[in-house]
């Protein structure tokens, strides 16, 4: 499957994670953005900890890119989530609204979510 092919089921994933503030948003193209910037998010999340030296070209990212989404694709979409949720909660572990409250892990991403990926070392 290709990248763009998977980051528009991603991005109907976070359509139906959001299900009503979506149905009821006024301005869906905009919710639409941030979705797809979560989800850029999760990937440089992932790409971070497969390669922590970095990696060497554009052309090499795309094919990384791929890859991720071919291989982790379940994690990007609970990563994208994550941040979704988090959206103007920022550095907040504990939140508390109108009786509701939430609880993240940590103020970033949790490790949690990143266990299972591999990084991999460039020797050059």
């Amino acid at each position: 499957m290709t990248a763009d092919a998977i980051k528009d089921d991603l991005l109907q994933s976070m359509i139906a994670y959001a299900d009503s503030e979506y149905e009821e948003s006024d301005n869906k193209e905009r919710m639409e953005q941030i979705m797809l910037q979560c989800i850029e998010d999760a990937i440089q999340e992932i790409l971070l900890v497969m390669y922590p030296n970095g990696y060497l070209t554009d052309t090499e990212r795309t094919k990384i890119e791929e890859y991720i989404l071919n291989t982790y694709k379940n994690k990007v979409r609970y990563i994208a989530e994550y941040h979704w949720d988090k959206q103007g909660k920022e550095g907040v572990i504990l939140y508390s609204e109108n009786d509701t409250s939430s609880h993240f892990e940590s103020s970033g991403t949790p490790a949690s979510y990143l266990t299972g990926i591999i990084p991999i070392a460039i020797i050059n």
